[in-house]
């Protein structure tokens, strides 16, 4: 017969692919650290010595070696399949996570590795007592052998219920060393091992072997997808990690400009009108004694700027106070500062606001930067535009939010004004909610100024369209 294909030939080349296997499984568990691949390290290396073991066995029968050296191999031989059999056992349940997904497969490894347990302690008492095998010993071993067998086919259809790829590669493993291991057991039941070393199939440990090879490759394969699996987890954390730290640092980017727009604010509009209090307060001091009708006038202007102060900073608190996110309390809002703005003005004040805005059509974040912009388009009127009429139209049409604010005063060039630091902070502000701010101006033809902010598709759905946007 052909050298190339005689038992032990044939054992070098599968003990080979196993130990490539293993080498395998020890490198990915080496850069993993991870409990399943040091199991099944584990459970090659017992196979491993576990058909050495089988081959010194029947090396010591065949040579007639003493009995106490014979029946401690056969210990030894033992032991490691049962502890082969308990440490897959514990690699199949960490692999597909089955005390999670299918307790009952647990239950049925679980009754493996007890008897198992059993079989060593069977064994053992055994070898003590000095006995031999007998025709009850025999049975046991193969009945106990067959047992584990079903229990790992009785696994299979609970565990191909997972519908998993992994699992589907341990499935297709599990089969083959299920099989090998039949019909090996049923070629020693049967008498089909006559062990002739020309002819490697009447080994029964070949077509184990054949399958222990078979079942490392498919398991091999799952855990190579399993790692890489891993490593797209891996991966898809890092990249959640990273938006979370850009989220993080926008969300810090926002907090300091609204902590710089609050001193801005305190700055310009309280801060010199704390000022002049202060300074009255000492002229008036002065005058008390000799001039009285100007120490109150002096503390009429008092009053007044400490009610300018009050509505400033009422203003400050509604921009940051969340409460006060609905566009109804916007509405309201936004009504009272042209009110306010405009009470001792000879202006004629037109507002024409859409009803029933939902509460999402601007976020916290960007009610105020929109609130901030209206307020410097009415106070750069009040300030320049000498304007007769004043027209604000506020509505929600093609998924935006229009404010329209048009005056008949005297007009300007917006292309000289362009950088100045009003119109910059408004262009700088409405870009921040994803919107544009429209400026129509002429010198002794008034001014129109649109701003046009993006709003969610679901909430202006919900609105009612409102009247056309006059450009």
């Amino acid at each position: 017969m052909n050298r190339f294909f005689d038992y032990p030939t044939l054992r070098i080349f599968l003990d080979g692919m196993l130990c490539m296997m293993l080498v395998y499984t020890l490198i990915s568990y080496v850069w993993h650290r991870k409990r399943l691949h040091f199991l099944y390290s584990a459970y090659i290396i017992s196979l491993l010595i576990y058909f050495y073991l089988n081959d010194v066995c029947h090396f010591y029968i065949d040579t007639h070696a003493p009995d106490g050296l014979t029946n401690r191999a056969l210990l030894a031989e033992s032991v490691i399949q049962c502890f082969s059999f308990i440490i897959y056992g514990r690699f199949a349940i960490v692999l597909m996570d089955l005390r999670t997904n299918d307790r009952v497969s647990v239950r049925l490894i679980n009754a493996i590795a007890a008897l198992a347990l059993l079989l060593i302690v069977f064994d053992s008492i055994k070898f003590l007592a000095g006995t031999t095998d007998g025709p009850f010993q025999r049975a046991f071993y193969i009945a106990s052998r067959y047992f584990v067998c079903f229990c790992a086919l009785a696994t299979v259809p609970r565990i191909l219920r997972l519908r998993n790829q992994v699992v589907s590669f341990f499935i297709t493993g599990t089969l083959f060393y299920v099989s090998g291991a039949l019909l090996g057991l049923v070629m020693h039941q049967f008498g089909w091992d006559s062990r002739q070393p020309d002819a490697p199939f009447t080994f029964p440990m070949i077509p184990m072997e054949i399958g222990v090879v078979l079942e490392t490759i498919c398991i091999t394969v799952g855990i190579s997808l399993l790692n890489r699996q891993t490593e797209r987890e891996k991966i898809q954390f890092q990249a959640q990690l990273i938006e979370q730290l850009q989220e993080n640092e926008r969300k810090q980017q926002q907090l300091q400009r609204i902590r710089d727009d609050i001193a801005r604010d305190l700055h310009d509009e309280i801060g010199s009108d704390l000022s002049g209090i202060s300074i009255l307060s000492g002229v008036a001091i002065r005058q008390l004694d000799h001039q009285p009708e100007k120490v109150r006038t002096a503390l009429t202007i008092i009053g007044e700027t400490a009610q300018n102060v009050m509505s400033a900073m009422r203003e400050i608190i509604w921009s940051l106070n969340s409460a006060q996110d609905s566009m109804e309390q916007l509405s309201l809002r936004l009504k009272e500062t042209a009110y306010n703005l405009f009470e001792h003005t000879p202006v004629d004040l037109e507002i024409t606001f859409q009803k029933n805005l939902p509460a999402g059509l601007l976020a916290t974040q960007h009610r105020r930067d929109f609130f901030l912009t209206y307020k410097e388009i009415l106070h750069n009127i009040v300030r320049h535009a000498h304007a007769h009429t004043v027209a604000i139209n506020l509505t929600v049409a093609h998924e935006t939010l229009w404010l329209v604010i048009r005056d008949n005063g005297v007009g300007f060039n917006p292309a000289l004004l362009r950088t100045g630091s009003g119109l910059t902070n408004m262009h700088q502000r409405i870009a921040r909610l994803g919107g544009e701010i429209d400026i129509r101006s002429q010198p002794g033809e008034g001014t129109a100024i649109t701003v046009r902010c993006p709003v969610p598709a679901s909430q202006a759905e919900a609105v009612a369209p409102g009247p056309p946007i006059m450009m």
